[in-house]
């Protein structure tokens, strides 16, 4: 959140409550609120630059129009991607393929 010049980055740190012995990482911290408003993102790579873990990353997401303001706000929650919430095109645009493959001829 430090890194973006736009302030569009909302993080709440927590200390992992469990003994030592039961994590899973070595890590003692982790995001309790992840926000991210990409009402005010000027998608310049910062962020992506100065996360520790790379959990975050620019792709080819071009599903970001909305008709309410209020939907680019983004929570933890919306930004864990499922396979439910992917759309078709979503899925060709991060594989190696070719995007427009799926539409040309045969």
């Amino acid at each position: 959140a430090a890194a973006c010049p736009s302030d569009c980055i909302y993080i709440e740190a927590e200390t992992d409550p469990r003994p030592y012995e039961e994590r899973i990482g070595r890590d003692e911290r982790f995001a309790r609120v992840y926000n991210i408003d990409y009402g005010r993102c000027i998608f310049c790579g910062y962020c992506v630059e100065a996360c520790p873990k790379d959990a975050i990353t620019h792709g080819y997401n071009f599903e970001l129009s909305v008709y309410n303001r209020a939907d680019l706000l983004k929570t933890k929650d919306d930004l864990l991607i499922t396979k439910q919430k992917q759309s078709k095109n979503y899925r060709v645009a991060l594989s190696s393929e070719d995007v427009d493959s799926e539409y040309k001829e045969v």
